[in-house]
């Protein structure tokens, strides 16, 4: 479980199997990796990924969080008070990323995800 704490209010992050499947978490993981692939410097790929920040942080306020915050723009209000009070994007991606990489299913589920990737990506090119 990660922390962040914005405007003096401690948000406790976590994540859990249900959480992942009730969110749209895996629909926006391949949307960005998809994205990435085709231009990895877009203003495209900045949004994707500001959004994919959205969705984990909403995701893993869902597990103590749940009563407070019911919409994933709820999730975006945060990561906006966190930036004005000085907080940068980057540091809240590091404790969503920590807090991912704390949860073992889902990381293991992304790491197997992604040893597929590479493969079928070589046979389409063949």
């Amino acid at each position: 479980m990660q922390t962040l704490n914005v405007n003096g209010k401690e948000y406790q992050l976590d994540i859990d199997f249900n959480t992942v499947i009730n969110t749209n978490l895996l629909e926006d993981f391949d949307e960005l990796r998809e994205t990435v692939n085709v231009n990895n410097n877009s203003l495209t790929s900045v949004k994707k990924d500001i959004q994919l920040l959205r969705s984990l942080l909403y995701a893993e306020l869902q597990v103590n969080h749940k009563d407070e915050i019911t919409s994933i723009e709820d999730a975006g209000n945060i990561i906006g008070e966190a930036i004005v009070g000085g907080i940068d994007i980057n540091t809240i991606f590091e404790i969503v990323a920590k807090c991912i990489a704390e949860s073992d299913f889902l990381s293991k589920m992304m790491e197997k995800e992604e040893k597929k990737t590479p493969r079928d990506h070589q046979r389409k090119q063949k």
